[in-house]
């Protein structure tokens, strides 16, 4: 038989305008019955699952909100065949998306490097955060 602890973290940051920006991570750990009598071993998976909620958990609001620093900015941006100068994504665009990912529980970070090679949302473009909406919008809300 199998016995298994859930362990779950989250955190809500404040940001300017009213706004906040959250995140959560949850993690299933599971023992044998012969581990279940292992203190030691009980405590140390916990406390190792904890460590990576916080680690995803940091490193989500981390991206989010270094993204709505100077969101505004013109950079410049290779995509594929040459370097042409297009604008960032709006700070309500990084918000929106934030928002958006929090609300359907999607790994933003690993979502925005598998879409479009970046870590932030204020790495994409006007035309990338459009897209990246228009996709958040469409998936099932809590569903990863």
């Amino acid at each position: 038989m199998v016995q298994k602890i859930n362990v779950g973290l989250q955190k809500k940051i404040g940001q300017p305008n009213f706004g906040s920006l959250a995140a959560s991570c949850h993690f299933e750990v599971l023992f044998s019955d012969e581990e279940a009598f292992d203190e030691r071993l009980i405590a140390s998976r916990i406390k190792h699952a904890f460590s990576k909620c916080r680690e995803s958990i940091d490193e989500e609001l981390a991206g989010c909100s270094k993204a709505q620093q100077g969101s505004t900015k013109v950079h410049l941006v290779a995509d594929g065949r040459d370097t042409e100068i297009k604008k960032r994504a709006t700070e309500a665009q990084v918000r929106a998306i934030c928002g958006i990912a929090s609300k359907h529980k999607v790994s933003l970070a690993s979502e925005l490097n598998q879409r479009f090679g970046v870590r932030s949302p204020g790495d994409l473009t006007l035309r990338q955060a459009s897209q990246m909406i228009d996709q958040l919008k469409q998936w099932p809300v809590g569903v990863s």
